[in-house]
C-alpha cells in the first residue's frame, strides 16, 4: 500500500504557499538606461523608452558621454548634463505605460552633481497643473521625493545630505498598503541608507500625457531647477524595492546600480 502524506493543516498550507512565493522572482525594472552604449536607448527589454537630449532652449541635441578617464568614478559610460556650454541640458521620453508608475514604485539614479542649488531635478514626471505623478530631486541640498495624489495633493519625503562633487546613489520608494492604504509610506535612501520615511495615502495621481524628464521636467523645464553633472544610470520599477535590495544597489561591490533586475 502506497503511504499516505501527513495531512496539511490550514497553517502549514499557508506556510507551504508563503515559501513558495517568497521563491518567486520579483519583478525586475520596466526602464534601464545605463549609457554604456554611448545611446539614450532603453534597455529593460519592454517598451523601448527612447531618451531624446534637449539644449536650454528645448532643440534637440546630440548627447555627450564620458568614461572614467573623463570623470572618475563612472562605470562604463555616464551622460553630460550642463557639465560644459556645449553639453545637453536634460533628457526626456514621451509618456508610456513603463514610465507611467503606480502606486508602488522605486526610481534609482547614479549621479555626480557639479553645483547644487535650491533644486536639481533627477527623475521626474512633474508638468503644469496637476500633471504631477512623481519628482525625484536634490532640494536644499536633500534626497527629496514628491508623490502626487489622487486628491490633488503632494506627500513629500525629504532627508540626507548630498554633496556636489562626489557620485551619489539615491532610491525613491513609494509602497502602497494594500490593507490599510493610509499606512502606506514613501522613503527615500542615500547612498544605501534610509534618510527619510513619510506616509501617504495610498492613491497616486495617474498623470496620462506627461511625459519623463532626467535633470529637468519633459514638458516645463526651467534652468533655475535643473540638474549639472553627470547620470551614470537610471532605473525604474512598478513596485517597492526592499532595504536589502536598495543596499545591494549601493554597494561598493556592484558592478552598476544594479543587481535588481
Amino acid at each position: 500500500m502506497t503511504a499516505m502524506r501527513p495531512f496539511l493543516t490550514s497553517a502549514a498550507v499557508l506556510a507551504a504557499a508563503w515559501a513558495s512565493v517568497a521563491e518567486m522572482p520579483r519583478p525586475g525594472p520596466v526602464c534601464v538606461w545605463t549609457f554604456d552604449h554611448g545611446s539614450l536607448r532603453d534597455e529593460a527589454g519592454r517598451g523601448r523608452d527612447q531618451l531624446s537630449a534637449f539644449t536650454n532652449a528645448g532643440a534637440v541635441v546630440l548627447p555627450r558621454f564620458v568614461t572614467a578617464d573623463d570623470v572618475a568614478g563612472v562605470q562604463g559610460k555616464a551622460v553630460a548634463l550642463g557639465a560644459t556650454p556645449d553639453d545637453a541640458a536634460y533628457l526626456a521620453a514621451c509618456t508610456s505605460p513603463d514610465v507611467r508608475l503606480g502606486p508602488s514604485y522605486s526610481v534609482a539614479i547614479r549621479f555626480h552633481p557639479l553645483k547644487l542649488g535650491t533644486w536639481a531635478r533627477l527623475v521626474l514626471r512633474w508638468g503644469p497643473g496637476l500633471e504631477h505623478a512623481y519628482h525625484v530631486a536634490v532640494h536644499n541640498g536633500q534626497a527629496s521625493l514628491y508623490h502626487g495624489q489622487a486628491d490633488g495633493t503632494e506627500a513629500i519625503c525629504e532627508g540626507g545630505k548630498v554633496e556636489a562633487g562626489r557620485w551619489h546613489v539615491m532610491v525613491a520608494v513609494a509602497e502602497r498598503n494594500d490593507a490599510q492604504p493610509a499606512k502606506s509610506a514613501l522613503r527615500v535612501y542615500l547612498d544605501g541608507t534610509c534618510a527619510a520615511t513619510v506616509a501617504y495615502d495610498g492613491t497616486w495621481r495617474a498623470t496620462v500625457g506627461e511625459g519623463l524628464g532626467i535633470g529637468d521636467s519633459a514638458s516645463s523645464p526651467g534652468e533655475q531647477t535643473r540638474f549639472v553633472g553627470f547620470v551614470d544610470e537610471v532605473m525604474l520599477w512598478n513596485r517597492a524595492l526592499s532595504a536589502d535590495e536598495v543596499a545591494a544597489l549601493a554597494a561598493p561591490a556592484a558592478s552598476r546600480v544594479g543587481p535588481p533586475r
